[in-house]
């Protein structure tokens, strides 16, 4: 995909291997390694740019299962950016 100039942009890449813990944003302790290898993807691609987009069906308590994602999405998103990924390349 990335080597090929003229597939569209915007391809959407499931994150099978991320995982929540339930009703939280913490991630699982066997996501941390994919979360490592999409910083290092976006090193060796510097002008790649991301869009992470979280579902979440597991809210607890006066948390929604929206607000839920985007907290999930941000960790994610802090994550990178701890890995020295420029914030502007992950919306």
């Amino acid at each position: 995909y990335m080597a090929d100039p003229t597939a569209l942009k915007g391809k959407t890449f499931p994150l099978t291997a991320v995982a929540f813990q339930p009703g939280s944003a913490s991630l699982t302790p066997g996501s941390m390694s994919t979360i490592t290898d999409i910083a290092n993807f976006l090193k060796a691609h510097p002008t790649a740019q991301i869009r992470l987009v979280g579902y979440a069906n597991d809210a607890m308590g006066t948390v929604t299962n929206k607000s839920l994602s985007f907290k999930r999405v941000n960790a994610i998103k802090s994550m990178l950016v701890a890995q020295g990924i420029d914030y502007i390349r992950v919306d």
